[in-house]
């Protein structure tokens, strides 16, 4: 009876990993508080995206949103195509812009077939933004060119937590793990640099998963990107420029999309198995993002 419950709970345990491992972002919440109501759709203010490759839970019956889908892997053709930008068919704008101020922060809600799972998959989380070029419309600009800009990055430090006991009548087991400060949390808060231009802007959120990165792996997908655009407009910043320029922005640090990360790039290829508190703080990850460094104004 006790190898049963014991089964039982593993079972279950493998499930709810599995069940909250493919996640998406269409729904923003602003302003962030720890009493915020999320008093807008889904897609309202993110351009909607489908690479139609839903997770395969949603075939089940267990969940039925549209946001959870595959990522985009580092392998395969679309790393070097325009849906590196925005995600898959993302080409139509969202029916709403938001309205922020400069120096707050943007809530990006984590759809999972499990609500309020948060990220599972561990890896860093980049925000970017791009501001619209004059003589363009929000709604109908795509992205292109040289003109995003990083304006979050975060790093992993090693936990030690304890889970279980798996079944009835064992003892809890605690080991410890690379953790980014994104994981399991419902709401990503990103912010909007105070110094920014006002004016109409895309804001792009990315969460990379590096658990198939490992060079080693035989067939490896590669590092896994999720990715949302969401459309905003920003006042209480700085008046606007001549030609749309930030000012104190060089040109190292703009990219665009595709383009701004090589699939040669170390932390693209992280050895992420069998890791341990020493081994992991020899990885790339520990010291930099990919893409250009962080702009702060």
């Amino acid at each position: 009876m006790k190898s049963q419950i014991g089964l039982s709970l593993l079972a279950l345990n493998q499930l709810f990993a599995l069940a909250k491992a493919h996640y998406g972002f269409s729904k923003i919440v602003y302003p962030v508080a720890p009493a915020t109501l999320i008093n807008n759709s889904d897609w309202q203010y993110i351009r909607y995206w489908d690479n139609g490759n839903r997770n395969n839970l949603t075939d089940l019956g267990y969940y039925d949103h549209e946001g959870i889908h595959n990522p985009i892997y580092a392998q395969k053709p679309n790393f070097n195509s325009s849906d590196m930008r925005c995600n898959v068919n993302a080409t139509l704008a969202a029916p709403g812009v938001l309205d922020v101020k400069a120096g707050t922060e943007l809530g990006f809600v984590v759809d999972t077939i499990l609500a309020g799972a948060g990220i599972y998959h561990q890896g860093p989380l980049l925000g970017y933004m791009a501001r619209v070029p004059e003589g363009e419309s929000l709604r109908g600009w795509d992205g292109s060119g040289r003109v995003w800009f990083k304006v979050y990055e975060d790093f992993p430090s090693w936990v030690v937590k304890t889970y279980g006991p798996i079944s009835e009548g064992g003892s809890p087991v605690t080991y410890g793990k690379v953790t980014w400060p994104n994981e399991e949390v419902p709401i990503l808060k990103l912010p909007v640099p105070a110094s920014l231009p006002n004016g109409e802007y895309l804001f792009r959120l990315e969460s990379m998963a590096l658990h198939f990165a490992n060079p080693t792996i035989a067939n490896r997908l590669g590092v896994q990107f999720y990715i949302s655009c969401a459309q905003i407009r920003v006042s209480g910043g700085v008046e606007s420029v001549l030609g749309g320029a930030i000012e104190g922005m060089g040109e190292e640090y703009l990219t665009e999309f595709p383009g701004a990360y090589s699939l040669h790039d170390p932390i693209l290829n992280v050895f992420w198995s069998n890791q341990t508190e020493e081994s992991y703080k020899k990885e790339p990850y520990m010291t930099r993002t990919p893409g250009p460094r962080v702009w702060k104004g």
